[in-house]
């Protein structure tokens, strides 16, 4: 489907260089993610690799994240690291790498995170929240804040499942409420207009915030999203009357490619792809549940959560559901690194539960 609709794009507009080179590009890493999928799903011993490797994961990941802020020029973005010709996205690893790096902690110190006390917890976790604050700062000065909201919200899922007490989780969702908080009144003037923006299309907030008219971002871009979305209806507009991908919607091979989506093929379209994404959200809690080591229990559950969290974002910025905040659709929208990053972690999963229907064979 997401090769599709790039190749889609890319000739829309009479097969511009610049349109068909986003198409090659995704082609080649297309085969990239291929390869790695079927070594990190054939090789049985890739969840233990991962596990051995993480401090030295960790350690490459945050001289990446510091070159790609040397990189940036100007108010640009920090997200994008080069190397030669060789270009990526260091923020997408912080993603397996975090995920890793708290299952092993969990299978190792899970007594621990049932203890009622705060300080053994702290003591036993010092380590990892030092690398996670390290590397969320360093994402955060990179403006790519959706990174932090997927991730802080995956992690914290797999700490309440792993057994922390829920008054610990409240006090570590205030903190993070208030640092967002924080940093839309701070930061950028862009962040708090995003919001402002969301506020004036989001179908239930825009009838009790009338305030919404001096808004300095651009709305065009929310705007035509909600039009691509209405043409579809509720079989679509088909790939030769739709208009979003003739440059009428900005980043529809990114950020907004599930407006594309919606206008093609209509509210039953948009239904199946928002269906497929829950089909792997049962698969991937089904393959946890039966999985009995700690560590891959997590793993598991970490890379699924994840995976479908970026869609669930994506999708709801693109119906006004939730601020813009740039998410790419996992599998869907163009995008080297996060498509070898998202097939690394599907590889993982099928790998493990590959593993354990072996087990119950032999046994």
């Amino acid at each position: 489907i997401g090769i599709y609709l790039q190749f889609d794009i890319a000739t829309a507009l009479g097969g511009l260089d610049r349109e068909m080179y986003f198409f090659i590009s995704q082609c080649k890493w297309i085969c990239l993610s291929v390869i790695v999928f079927f070594v990190f799903f054939k090789v049985s011993a890739v969840p233990d690799l991962l596990r051995r490797g993480i401090y030295i994961f960790t350690g490459l990941l945050i001289p990446f994240l510091i070159l790609a802020l040397i990189q940036r020029k100007g108010d640009e973005p920090g997200r994008i690291a080069y190397i030669g010709s060789f270009s990526f996205q260091p923020s997408e690893l912080a993603h397996p790498i975090l995920i890793i790096f708290f299952a092993k902690l969990i299978e190792a110190k899970e007594a621990i995170l049932n203890d009622s006390k705060i300080l053994p917890i702290l003591k036993s976790f010092g380590l990892f929240l030092l690398i996670a604050v390290s590397i969320f700062v360093s994402i955060y000065i990179g403006m790519h804040l959706s990174t932090l909201i997927v991730l802080g919200t995956t992690l914290t899922i797999m700490a309440f499942l792993a057994g922390v007490k829920i008054r610990y989780l409240c006090l570590l969702a205030l903190i993070g409420f208030c640092s967002v908080f924080f940093v839309i009144k701070t930061g950028h003037n862009y962040r708090s207009d995003r919001i402002k923006l969301f506020l004036k299309y989001n179908l239930v907030c825009k009838y009790f915030v009338k305030d919404t008219d001096n808004i300095s971002v651009d709305s065009y871009q929310s705007k035509e999203s909600l039009i691509a979305i209405s043409q579809g209806g509720l079989i679509g507009t088909g790939s030769n009357k739709d208009r979003a991908k003739h440059k009428f919607l900005p980043d529809i091979n990114t950020d907004f490619i599930y407006s594309m989506i919606c206008e093609q093929r209509g509210f039953i379209g948009g239904f199946f792809i928002l269906l497929l994404y829950f089909l792997f959200l049962f698969r991937f809690i089904k393959i946890s549940f039966d999985t009995d080591r700690i560590y891959e229990k997590f793993l598991v559950l970490g890379f699924g959560l994840n995976i479908f969290l970026k869609a669930m974002v994506h999708i709801g910025v693109v119906i006004s559901f939730l601020p813009n905040t740039g998410l790419p659709l996992p599998f869907v929208s163009y995008g080297g690194t996060a498509l070898l990053v998202n097939t690394a972690m599907l590889a993982v999963i099928l790998n493990i539960s590959t593993k354990r229907k072996v087990l119950n064979e032999v046994s």
